[in-house]
């Protein structure tokens, strides 16, 4: 598999398909190792219940900060060469673990402890609650965020997938960027959501998919393409198998050996 390097994103409320898609890829390509990294544990029970066949992923169950760096540190030592795939299951989960983290070392307080004690202080002062951190501590955050990830994005061969929950698009609350406010702004427009996680998610990821569900079944839309696959964008498109109708005829992979 000589492809460039896939770097997709792929968004959907629960229950899309969205673990699915990338098992079947693990299954279409057998000869390809693929590095597993699970956020938040679901994965584990559909890869054995509904992929019992597949034999090619090296799990990993990462429900920290500490769990997900460790992980994402270990993929460079994983021999993974091109053709080979990196696949995180709910990225913006380890964003989430690292203000969890943050707040956890900083200020001595689980998350939740933090925000009701800053709630309360507000309160004292009589000022209206707007919970956020400090831009120094976001500033932190963000930082660590894009040096662990930068592992994924930009120091391997192997393809990377993503999956991201989304959210439905509230008028007018967008990130502060202009870039980010003019993108959110378009998936609002046209699809009626936004990817939950690190804005910086928007960026990195070449390809950007969508899958949604209606009493009729699974559909697949892109939202964003590289170069001139834009020709070929998917606009809601019956979901039936991830890899037979974007891998192969989208991004030109070659056909599988095995479908799933």
């Amino acid at each position: 598999m000589e492809n460039v390097k896939e770097v997709i994103l792929l968004g959907g409320m629960s229950g899309t398909g969205k673990t699915t898609c990338c098992l079947q890829i693990a299954k279409a390509y057998p000869e390809a190792r693929v590095y597993y990294i699970d956020t938040d544990g679901s994965a584990e029970r559909v890869l054995r219940l509904e992929f019992p066949e597949v034999k090619n992923i090296t799990y990993a169950r990462t429900l920290d900060w500490d769990s997900c760096s460790k992980a994402i540190k270990g993929v460079k030592d994983a021999g993974l060469k091109r053709g080979d795939w990196v696949m995180v299951d709910l990225i913006d989960n380890i964003w989430t673990y690292d203000q969890r983290d943050f707040i956890k070392q900083i200020y001595g307080a689980d998350e939740s402890e933090y925000l009701m004690q800053r709630r309360l202080e507000m309160k004292e002062r009589g000022k209206k609650a707007i919970l956020t951190h400090n831009p120094q501590d976001w500033s932190i955050m963000s930082t660590r965020y894009m040096e662990l990830l930068y592992i994924l994005w930009y120091r391997l061969h192997a393809h990377l997938i993503a999956t991201t929950s989304i959210s439905e698009a509230p008028g007018g609350a967008y990130p502060e960027s202009l870039k980010a406010k003019q993108f959110y702004g378009s998936l609002e427009k046209d699809f009626g959501f936004r990817y939950d996680g690190h804005k910086e998610n928007l960026y990195r990821f070449e390809s950007h998919l969508v899958l949604a569900q209606d009493r009729n079944g699974y559909y697949l839309t892109t939202v964003k393409e590289r170069g001139s696959r834009v020709r070929r964008m998917l606009k809601r498109v019956p979901l039936h198998n991830f890899v037979l109708q974007y891998l192969y005829p989208v991004a030109g992979f070659p056909i599988p050996s095995k479908v799933g």
